[in-house]
């Protein structure tokens, strides 16, 4: 439980296979935890996936640790004290945008819209802005929420605001794309997430059905980069090749004619 201060945490005892009764329903007085005031409002709490918890500030985001413990022919003895509130917390970045955190099989994720940066926590912080960083100065926009999934069948992370998706992939630490959806929330399903807008869910990921969102055709663009390491060098010429296939079905394809209506060259 949060107190309207948005500073204090009320929690329960605690419980083990012992426990007479529940006790997750028993609140001790004292059983209270007051966070200073100084990190901004508390937007809310979040799981890790070792079991410690995330405490979510607007500027600060504390992270309890474990107990520390020696193997003995006994079993584990765990030294220190019993509460998380007793043992050092990690500080962190914060966050106003709670629904910007997204859980995944490599740790947690998330966006600071006020400092304009996105954030990666397993056991250590990680900044991932970079590669973005330029866009993010220039398109975040700190009066604008953001939220975020995890899409276990890509294998991306994507987070939105109103004017902007993008994707990051954990498994490559590399930002992936932008997409031309924006949802108003993400829900997630089995393998597959769904994005909302005003009057309408979309199920992501249809086989055979590609850059259509909430029955609008999309194009795509591909886009790369050369690297000149700082040296100077003259563009020539230009190829590109690429095969256009349509689907229709199992072992089932034909290539088509189609091609790039627009190239774009630039520095």
């Amino acid at each position: 439980n949060v107190n309207t201060d948005q500073s204090r945490i009320i929690f329960s005892q605690a419980a083990n296979i012992e426990s007479q009764g529940d006790k997750w329903l028993s609140y001790s007085p004292l059983n209270y935890h007051q966070f200073t005031n100084t990190y901004g409002k508390m937007i809310g709490l979040h799981k890790v996936n070792d079991g410690n918890m995330m405490f979510i500030f607007e500027d600060a985001t504390f992270v309890s640790q474990n107990n520390t413990g020696i193997l003995t022919d006994k079993g584990v003895a765990y030294l220190g004290e019993g509460s998380i509130f007793q043992r050092n917390m990690l500080k962190l970045p914060g966050s106003s945008d709670y629904l910007s955190f997204v859980d995944t099989p490599y740790g947690v994720y998330w966006c600071n819209k006020k400092l304009k940066e996105f954030y990666f926590f397993d056991s250590r912080l990680n900044n991932i802005t970079d590669g973005i960083r330029s866009w993010a100065y220039e398109f975040i926009d700190d009066t604008e929420e953001i939220k975020g999934i995890y899409d276990p069948y890509t294998e991306n992370v994507y987070w939105s605001s109103d004017k902007w998706t993008i994707s990051f992939k954990p498994k490559a630490k590399t930002w992936v794309s932008f997409h031309s959806f924006l949802p108003k929330y993400y829900l997630d399903i089995s393998n597959n997430f769904l994005t909302t807008q005003t009057s309408s869910i979309w199920k992501h990921n249809s086989k055979y059905d590609y850059q259509n969102y909430y029955g609008v055709q999309y194009p795509f663009i591909v886009g790369f980069t050369i690297n000149n390491k700082f040296e100077l060098r003259h563009l020539h010429s230009l190829e590109v090749y690429a095969d256009f296939i349509k689907e229709y079905g199992f072992n089932s394809k034909e290539y088509t004619d189609d091609f790039f209506t627009k190239i774009a060259v630039f520095s």
